[in-house]
């Protein structure tokens, strides 16, 4: 029995040990699930930046950079992938949800068909590139090609394009592409299809938007999914070539697109990758390569393009050579707002020299840079300003850089950032879900601009800029004599010193020359006066202690700082005018100058027998009954407002000869204000390198005109108004040459004017928003008034007899009309499109208007002409050329 009972008691402990065993292995299994729970959600959920840092010499960055580098052994495009994740920053759930999120945005595919024998020369041409780990363009390298898109057929031409073999990587190639048979591609005559990473997917979007929201020449720009003879490559990035296309787009009147050759530059290279012969002097640079213009084809036939070439180029070669200030050759405003711009995005790739591409303005004489394969860095880690880079040498020049401090300072408050991201946020949404389809890691670094607009801020503040020592002994202490020094880069401004518990003032407000690189800085000597009557300064000083108040130039941005100065001892010393724009008004002894108020004016019978040019932003005021003849070359150019004061009784007469040059106002910050005066015989300034064509200009000037005359004018327009808010009122028109007004991207109105014996259009309008209303036409060779290149208009009361065309609405242009008659013309109304790049016309009839009998009409498909009731018939097809046969 005593055995029985040893082996139950036995069985039982076994059974203990294998219920406690059981449990051991439960809980660990619970715990493995636990642990691997955890471990899967921190890879998925872990941001792929984080802990990351700018630095490199952490352990943990240093197995990241090892680990890439393993990985771009294996695979080129995998070790890409992996660099931007990390950059980007996304966990992988997020990458995800942005893959999830981009199946639901449609985008229509651009599909390009090619023939197999072309795309085996593609396919060659690639090869070899990559090969030589860079791509040499030549003359053979363009293939034809069809592209459809959104159910339409484009004939091109392409090739392969890029500098680098990163544009060649795999089987997404970058293409450049030209339409062929006159068909544009939206809108578009030549345009670049390339992988979103050669410029830094969205980032390079965000650059052309801010060029576009700062009225700055810009790139059509945005990514859309491509496929190549029926095989889907993902999506691309489509981006805007230059062409005249992208100037009107841009608001730009059409002019030479100039840049700094690389040709021979990618031959060095290539030539140095064949022989491996790698050495970091290059025989090419910018100082011995070409100028060179895009669609040179269409420049050579045509002498007036010839000619705007041949003066964009030589006024960049003075640049080059250092001939010329950039304040002589670039349009001041815009450049410093380019400049500014790229230091907001980072985009030190705008500004390599062989990058860098210019637009001549034929009205201003002024170059604009053309923003351009900025690429943004999707992480910031070398920050700079343009300033630093300084290329070509342009912050040489003291008015350019106080103008581009100015603007860095207004783009530099966090206020500007959100106001334009919130006006873009919606495109930007967008243009990421569609990357997402192929790039799901990709996405907007917001954070980044915000970093970089610290980064601006801190450079505009300088530590401690100032260093000032006496130039003379002091006597009274009425006046010091101090010399500055501007320890820092930038120029200057300083407003006040507190010395001894006075405080002082420059005599005379001068600003502080920066320091040059490399160079010890040098001094300004100023005069500083106390004012007796000022109550002594609250801030009590030290002995020797000096409290500078100053600013940079340009900014009204006020700093202190705090320097000692050492007590004085003697010690020993150790020592073509329309192009220039520069004022030459001293010699013209007939003029009445007030410097002080900036006023020049001009009375009784005034002659110019030469250009005339007044100085900036000096107000020309002429008085009632004044008698001007332009004679021989004579002309004015106003660069302030010109306030014309006739009356009824005492009008102002403005006439001119033969080979006089009209009057041109530009830029000015006021408003002009014409009124009561007669134009007689006007033509326009006759200068090959311009375009300039009215007999009165106003360039980016808002003006005024009322009760005046425009007789016998002998310029292509009478009056041209350009980038400007205007109204034209009570006025009259009589027998002009060509047209009596051009309106070009303005903003205005035109009220109760009469127009007879027109030689061309009577009102011509483009891209531009215009109010009519009691307009009488009589008499215009061409169109009464025509309307183009995207404006919308509204016409009241118009009255028109004896036109070729009524009224005409082409290029994606609208007018309305209301109360109107129109009479005795060969065409009543025209709707169409002139320009490919544009779209259809459209005319909106509503009520109380008296159309033509019998009614003629031209409508083009796809174009309208509406009333309130029924639309019109299209019934032609080209009717531009049906219209004009004889019009290339």
């Amino acid at each position: 029995m005593n055995i029985f009972k040893e082996q139950d008691k036995n069985s039982k402990n076994n059974y203990t040990k294998v219920q406690e065993y059981l449990k051991r292995r439960l809980k660990k299994r619970v715990l493995f699930k636990v642990l691997f729970s955890l471990f899967f959600g921190v890879i998925i959920f872990t941001p792929l930046d984080y802990l990351n840092t700018n630095t490199s010499g952490r352990p943990i960055d240093k197995f990241r950079m090892y680990l890439l580098a393993t990985i771009g052994k294996l695979d080129k495009r995998a070790q890409f992938i992996a660099t931007e994740s990390l950059d980007f920053g996304d966990s992988l759930y997020n990458v995800g949800l942005n893959y999830i999120r981009s199946v639901f945005v449609n985008e229509d595919i651009l599909n390009i068909n090619i023939s197999f024998k072309n795309f085996k020369k593609l396919q060659i041409k690639r090869d070899q590139a990559v090969k030589d780990g860079i791509l040499v363009r030549s003359s053979d390298d363009k293939v034809n090609a069809t592209i459809e898109y959104k159910g339409k057929s484009y004939p091109v031409k392409l090739r392969l394009k890029g500098d680098w073999t990163d544009h060649l990587i795999g089987d997404k190639w970058s293409f450049r592409v030209e339409s062929r048979k006159g068909k544009s591609l939206l809108g578009m005559n030549e345009l670049s299809l390339q992988h979103p990473r050669t410029r830094n997917y969205l980032n390079e979007f965000i650059f052309h938007n801010l060029l576009k929201y700062e009225s700055l020449p810009y790139l059509r720009y945005k990514f859309l999914p491509i496929a190549i003879n029926g095989k889907h490559l993902g999506v691309y990035a489509l981006e805007e070539h230059f062409s005249k296309e992208l100037l009107e787009n841009s608001g730009f009147r059409e002019g030479p697109i100039i840049k700094i050759s690389d040709q021979n530059l990618r031959g060095e290279t290539q030539r140095k990758k064949i022989i491996k012969y790698e050495s970091p002097i290059n025989t090419v640079d910018v100082n011995n390569s070409e100028i060179l213009t895009f669609n040179i084809d269409k420049t050579v036939q045509n002498e007036a393009k010839i000619s705007q070439f041949r003066l964009s180029k030589n006024l960049l070669d003075q640049i080059l050579k250092r001939e010329a200030k950039t304040s002589e050759v670039f349009d001041l405003k815009l450049t410093a707002k380019y400049f500014a711009l790229c230091d907001l995005l980072g985009a030190a790739s705008a500004q390599t020299w062989h990058d860098m591409r210019f637009y001549f303005n034929p009205i201003s004489s002024r170059l604009v840079p053309i923003g351009y394969d900025a690429q943004p860095a999707i992480r910031n880690r070398n920050k700079h300003l343009s300033f630093d880079l300084n290329v070509m040498g342009l912050f040489d020049d003291k008015i350019f850089l106080k103008e581009y401090l100015k603007e860095l300072h207004r783009i530099s408050k966090t206020k500007y950032l959100d106001e334009f991201l919130n006006e873009i946020s919606s495109d930007i949404k967008k243009q990421i879900a569609v990357i997402n389809k192929t790039f799901p890691h990709v996405n907007f670094l917001k954070e980044e601009l915000y970093k970089n607009q610290k980064y601006i801020k801190n450079r505009l503040n300088p530590l401690d800029p100032i260093s000032l020592s006496f130039a003379e002994q002091v006597k009274d202490y009425e006046k010091l004599k101090i010399k500055l020094f501007n320890k820092s880069l930038f120029p200057i401004q300083v407003h006040s010193l507190v010395y001894k518990n006075k405080t002082y003032y420059p005599s005379l407000k001068k600003s502080l020359d920066p320091r040059k690189k490399f160079k010890r800085f040098n001094y300004t000597e100023t005069e500083f006066i106390h004012k007796k009557s000022q109550l002594l300064n609250n801030n009590i000083t030290k002995e020797n202690e000096v409290i500078v108040k100053y600013s940079l130039d340009g900014i009204n941005n006020f700093f202190t700082t705090e320097t000692t100065i050492i007590p004085w001892a003697e010690s020993t010393k150790s020592s073509n005018r329309l192009i220039a724009r520069e004022p030459n008004h001293l010699s013209f002894p007939s003029l009445i100058i007030d410097n002080s108020n900036r006023l020049i004016t001009i009375k009784d019978y005034f002659v110019v027998k030469k250009p005339l040019i007044f100085p900036i932003d000096y107000r020309i005021l002429i008085e009632a009954g004044t008698n001007i003849s332009l004679n021989n070359s004579g002309m004015f150019l106003v660069q302030g407002p010109l306030i014309i004061e006739g009356t009824e009784d005492k009008p102002v007469y403005i006439s001119s000869e033969k080979n006089a040059m009209g009057i041109l106002v530009l830029n000015s910050k006021f408003r002009s204000n014409l009124k009561n005066v007669v134009f007689n015989n006007l033509n326009a300034p006759s200068v090959a390198s311009l375009n300039i064509t009215g007999g009165l200009t106003f360039y980016n000037s808002p003006v005024d005109i009322s009760y005046s005359r425009f007789i016998n004018s002998k310029s292509e327009d009478a009056i041209n108004i350009i980038r400007s808010t205007f109204s034209i009122k009570n006025s009259y028109f009589e027998n002009s040459f060509s047209d009596a007004i051009d309106i070009d991207f303005s903003e205005g109105s035109i009220e109760n004017n009469q127009f007879f014996k027109i030689g061309n259009d009577a009102i011509d309008i483009s891209g531009s928003l215009v109010t009519l209303n009691k307009i009488n036409i009589d008499s215009a060779i061409d169109k009464a008034i025509s309307v183009g290149e995207n404006s919308n208009v509204i016409g009241n009361n118009l009255n028109i007899s004896r036109a070729f065309i009524g009224i005409a609405s082409k290029d994606l242009s609208s007018i309305k009309i209301n109360n109107s008659n129109i009479n005795n013309t060969e065409i009543c109304l025209a709707a169409y499109q002139k320009k490919s790049e544009y779209g259809p016309g459209s005319i909106m009839l509503f009520e109380k208007n008296k159309i033509c009998q019998p009614f003629n009409y031209i409508l083009e498909d796809g174009s309208t002409i509406n009333s309130d009731s029924q639309g019109l018939t299209p019934n032609t097809f080209n009717a531009y050329k049906k219209l004009y046969p004889s019009e290339k």
